[in-house]
């Protein structure tokens, strides 16, 4: 192989892996902008999984207020305009965090939360 065609050969190993990286990326933010857009204004949503991964549950607690059953939740999004408050039972009396107003939260040490 001369020079030239190893140059070459060489430069277009590089382009691929260089538009395959780029189009990594833009699959991973086309997920973040998906994420976001799942869950709806005033309401907010529970994650079965860390990362905002999984069946998304959402809830709007302008319309109900108080404390919920449990929620299988790693991560949530609060897309109200209200802090929310995660607690492990269903009395809502043995807190975990709070979620602030547009807030979120990507891993939770708890795998299941009630939020009020």
């Amino acid at each position: 192989m001369s020079d030239t065609n190893y140059r070459a050969a060489i430069l277009a190993g590089a382009t691929a892996l260089s538009l395959a990286f780029l189009g990594l990326l833009a699959v991973e933010s086309a997920n973040a902008a998906t994420t976001a857009e799942v869950c709806p204004q005033s309401a907010v949503c529970f994650y079965p999984q860390a990362n905002y991964q999984g069946t998304v549950q959402i809830l709007n607690f302008t319309a109900t207020p108080g404390c919920r059953a449990t929620i299988p939740a790693r991560s949530v999004i609060n897309n109200s305009s209200y802090p929310v408050g995660l607690y492990v039972d269903n009395e809502c009396t043995q807190y975990l965090d709070q979620v602030g107003a547009g807030g979120r939260q990507a891993s939770l040490i708890a795998s299941v939360v009630t939020a009020e």
